[in-house]
């Protein structure tokens, strides 16, 4: 998900646009135009990249969340590891 927030300074004068990126398989919660926001991440190539932000108009949390690198090697193990299997079985009956 990627969209832009405005930032303003305490005078309420707009400072930048800062474009954001959300990336996750599911995302829970909202945003939409006109919602306050308060985001914090790591900025790389110009882009704020976060996994949580809170909408302060609504008062919601919004997320993105995503497979676990431990959950991926351990799914791609076992695939390996059935595909052996079926091999060496289907092999060995004549």
């Amino acid at each position: 998900m990627n969209f832009r927030v405005e930032e303003y300074d305490a005078a309420l004068d707009r400072v930048r646009l800062v474009p954001i990126e959300m990336q996750g398989i599911i995302f829970e919660g909202s945003v939409a135009n006109g919602d306050r926001v308060r985001a914090s991440g790591r900025m790389r190539s110009g882009t704020l990249r976060v996994k949580k932000l809170h909408n302060l108009t609504t008062g919601a949390d919004v997320s993105a969340k995503s497979y676990s690198k431990i959950g991926c090697v351990i799914f791609l193990v076992f695939v390996v590891c059935m595909a052996v299997f079926i091999i060496v079985t289907v092999r060995i009956q004549p």
